[in-house]
């Protein structure tokens, strides 16, 4: 069991030790790389799209058209995806480029995945394999002993909802949850966190994320939050990147995944 006065301890790091627990009644989560691992190479098809079209549209060399893709998705974790290629068009034309609508570049990113997320649904759909493998260590139980619990679930994803309520319900997680909601016209996970946090008062609501968007928002409403600094690449390893990213928006705990559940639900007095 984790105590206030240590940092860190099975992989979950403390990074504000003044919350208060024992008190959360609503929780917020993010779906990819939160809780779903199927667009768990998102970032770097998002790259490439990005990149291709800076490479394209400006006269532009490749280590400064990373770095600007890079920091913008960075900090636009979270958004909806329209949001951020709307950010990258806008870039492009600052820079006296000519560039398409942000739909096709949404497109384009889109169907990256379209063809591997349906093939792997099939192998879940037709027990293949388990669930479990397109799912973050850990949350699935994690989850059961939250809802078991009494805790009011939520997801909050810039996903569009369509795909998101779909790939909720093959990894059969949608009974757990009170609301799902993903990419449409008037969505934001601001809008989201607010009208929950009318239920649950400072840290009666926490969040789990790993992008910028969703720890800011949680701590304009008083939330706990808790970043989740998964390491696609190296799973169980945290990402020092994302980990950095997910303090500077002002995370109180850092994890790399659920693996610890048991400790951190002890932790948080759940």
């Amino acid at each position: 069991m984790i105590n206030k006065q240590e940092k860190i301890k099975n992989n979950i790091e403390i990074i504000n030790s003044d919350i208060e627990t024992g008190k959360i009644k609503h929780a917020l989560f993010d779906f990819d790389d939160t809780i779903s691992l199927f667009r768990s190479n998102w970032r770097r098809s998002m790259s490439g799209v990005m990149m291709a079209a800076m490479k394209k549209n400006l006269d532009i060399d490749s280590k400064s058209a990373k770095d600007f893709v890079d920091n913008l998705i960075n900090q636009t974790a979270g958004m909806q995806t329209i949001q951020q290629m709307e950010l990258l068009c806008e870039e492009i034309q600052k820079r006296g480029g000519d560039c398409q609508r942000p739909e096709f570049y949404k497109m384009i990113y889109l169907n990256d995945f379209d063809e591997e997320i349906s093939e792997y649904k099939i192998w879940i759909k037709e027990g293949m394999v388990s669930r479990e493998k397109f799912m973050v260590s850990g949350v699935l139980p994690f989850l059961k002993e939250m809802h078991n619990k009494g805790i009011i679930l939520h997801i909050a994803s810039g996903t569009d909802n369509e795909y998101l309520v779909q790939e909720a319900d093959i990894l059969g997680i949608s009974d757990f949850f009170k609301s799902i909601e993903g990419a449409s016209e008037n969505f934001s996970k601001r809008k989201v966190t607010q009208k929950i946090a009318k239920e649950a008062f400072g840290d009666e609501l926490i969040v789990f994320g790993d992008g910028f968007v969703e720890i800011q928002c949680a701590k304009e409403v008083g939330a706990i939050s808790v970043g989740v600094a998964i390491d696609t690449s190296n799973l169980g390893n945290v990402n020092k990147k994302k980990r950095k990213k997910l303090i500077e928006a002002g995370a109180d705990i850092i994890i790399p995944d659920f693996s610890q559940y048991s400790s951190l639900l002890q932790y948080l007095g759940v």
